[in-house]
């Protein structure tokens, strides 16, 4: 083999050693400046940003941006959310299998609960939306740890003084890149949380501001696929604390949401709900109202009681839906291990009239 031969292949390959390199630096410069040249795709953290609509309306408004993706959160069908909310450990922070299992229909809403000390759970979020449902956090001021420590007070809330906070999730929500429903700070009229204006040193009016302001904070974020509830317990907890001075106003509230429960073997969804949702609708007459924490205890009657309570929601006027709340809290909520209650919910909600999903 002579010496020309060799030359020519060394050539070739310091050329195509260059050419490598080459390319491995532009391929770097366009990661650097378009990732998605490379790698496919963007993420759905990249997707156009959603701007909530109700029924009615037409057009996502000034402050949206003129790309954003448009969803309907309350058809105009006249469907319900049939929503749950579950046991929160890392096997069930799903649709829960057991639970589509045990009723035989499969729920349109999940609710999950974070309080101030944690930050929101996009992952589970997701999945939700994933599923075709409509995620929906309750958001507490306080820390699930120290349930009796004020360690986010209203006023301070109110003040700015985690504001910081409150930007960056409301960056978190804006990036599901689906709708959101919010019920922050609920069950205000009592006392047994920190913020309640039961508890000593709150008012109705710091309330108010505290909600306001991180309605405000979250939707400066970004956050406009929010839906956000106000969600007071029934009155007959607190029946000396009336709703309207509590009440953060139309502009900053789209859902009103209820917590309660049946508790005796006597109890229906008139004798319960009646009186607090005459005050609804003296205090928001035009807003959605959401049964947001329901169940019934497990009373000899609970399977009756349960129809009762899904047909009361079914004839609410302005009613969007119910939650049940599959939990052992206080007492034991659940229907997996209750088959003739798992019956019933599953009957009474195939009845008709709930079947709502985000469109």
């Amino acid at each position: 083999m002579n010496a020309a031969p060799r030359s020519a292949r060394g050539r070739i390959r310091r050329a195509l050693a260059i050419a490598a390199v080459a390319a491995l630096v532009i391929a770097a410069l366009a990661v650097a400046i378009h990732p998605a040249l490379i790698w496919g795709p963007a993420s759905a953290t990249n997707s156009p940003p959603v701007t909530v609509l109700h029924a009615g309306d037409s057009s996502p408004g000034t402050a949206a941006s003129p790309s954003a993706r448009v969803t309907r959160v309350l058809p105009a069908d006249g469907t319900r959310y049939f929503g749950v909310s579950i046991t929160q450990s890392a096997a069930r922070r799903n649709l829960s299998a057991r639970f589509r299992q045990a009723v035989g229909v499969t729920p349109t809403l999940q609710m999950f609960f974070e309080s101030f000390t944690e930050t929101f759970d996009l992952t589970t979020a997701r999945r939700i939306t994933a599923a075709g449902a409509l995620p929906m956090l309750t958001w507490e001021p306080y820390d699930h740890d120290r349930p009796a420590a004020d360690m986010f007070p209203l006023r301070s809330i109110a003040t700015g003084k985690y504001d910081a906070y409150l930007r960056a999730e409301g960056q978190r929500f804006a990036a599901i890149t689906g709708p959101l429903v919010i019920r922050f700070a609920h069950e205000m009229n009592g006392d047994w949380y920190p913020w309640g204006v039961g508890a000593p040193g709150n008012t109705a009016a710091d309330y108010v501001a505290a909600f306001r302001h991180v309605h405000d904070v979250v939707t400066a974020a970004g956050a406009r696929n929010v839906v956000w509830v106000w969600a007071p317990n029934l009155i007959d907890a607190d029946p000396s604390i009336a709703l309207a001075p509590l009440y953060p106003g139309n502009d900053v509230v789209d859902w009103v949401g209820l917590s309660g429960y049946f508790t005796t073997s006597t109890n229906t969804y008139a004798s319960r709900f009646g009186p607090t949702l005459a005050q609804l609708d003296a205090v928001a007459p035009d807003r959605p109202i959401l049964v947001a924490e329901t169940s019934v205890e497990r009373t000899a009657n609970r399977a009756a009681q349960i129809t009762n309570l899904v047909n009361g929601v079914r004839n609410t006027p302005r009613a969007v839906g119910l939650v049940w709340f599959d939990a052992a809290k206080r007492a034991d909520w659940s229907v997996d291990d209750d088959p003739a209650a798992a019956a019933a919910l599953g009957a009474a909600i195939r009845r008709g009239g709930f079947g709502a999903h985000p469109e």
